[in-house]
């Protein structure tokens, strides 16, 4: 088979839907091919299979199920909410601090901070910091791993719109969601706006390198933190979930940063 194309881009609204309620197997068909009756089984029916083929989503060659990209873009972002919603809130609430035998849903990590940047870098913000960021996230998720794989997630937020000091971390980054989107979808000021999401299987490996590339952008970014919420005119966000069921021998404390 002739090798997959480096990304994909999911546009109809068929093909979105088809691929979050799948994503599990897409996954699973980026870390190596499998037999249709796998997948099959994987997927309870062949109906979603041949809905899948229809769309593009993944491909067939005899009797072997491959995925048709090296990572799948998706211009929607609805998700978005429910995995905050669902991962990512509860981390804060139950007091930034998550352990394995505590939640055996996963790793949650949030790292938040507002920014005090030129205008010059405001105007590139994003190429100046995310493109290589999800670049080396990708990178990570290729390295070599063993043992059972489960689903990593990185969503970063950012936004130059301003956020209400009062707010509570949670409604805050809520708003900022809110904030993010509403820049994306304004001509002028889509490219303030960051607004992103990045899935992979993982092992400790991974998991421990994404965290790293986590911790790189931090360290490149901090220099250019607000001294007070009133300096900020820009707000970062980036949340982590690991969805692992077992995380011995790894260090989980969740760091933040008061969102402003």
């Amino acid at each position: 088979m002739s090798a997959a194309p480096s990304h994909t881009v999911v546009e109809s609204e068929l093909a979105y839907d088809l691929l979050q309620d799948h994503t599990e197997l897409v996954l699973a068909l980026l870390e190596r091919p499998m037999p249709k009756g796998e997948v099959i089984e994987m997927l309870g029916s062949e109906i979603p299979l041949k809905r899948l083929l229809k769309h593009g989503l993944v491909s067939q060659e005899g009797n072997t199920i491959y995925a048709v990209a090296e990572a799948y873009t998706q211009l929607r972002q609805e998700g978005m909410v429910t995995f905050l919603e669902r991962y990512i809130l509860p981390s804060l609430s139950a007091g930034l601090s998550v352990e394995s035998d505590v939640d055996p849903g996963g790793i949650a990590n949030v790292w938040s901070v507002p920014l005090k940047l030129s205008e010059k870098d405001l105007e590139t913000v994003r190429p100046d910091n995310i493109d290589d960021f999800f670049n080396e996230l990708l990178e990570a998720s290729d390295l070599p791993a063993q043992g059972m794989l489960s689903r990593l997630s990185v969503l970063v937020i950012g936004t130059s719109k301003e956020i209400d000091t009062e707010l509570s971390k949670e409604d805050a980054i809520l708003k900022q969601l809110k904030c993010a989107s509403i820049q994306r979808s304004t001509a002028n000021e889509k490219h303030l706006a960051i607004l992103s999401q990045f899935d992979c299987l993982a092992d400790s490996t991974r998991f421990e390198a994404a965290r790293d590339v986590v911790q790189k952008l931090v360290n490149k970014v901090d220099v250019q933190k607000a001294s007070t919420p009133s300096e900020a005119n820009y707000h970062l966000t980036v949340a982590t979930h690991w969805r692992c069921t077992a995380a011995n021998g790894l260090d989980n404390e969740v760091e933040v940063s008061q969102l402003c």
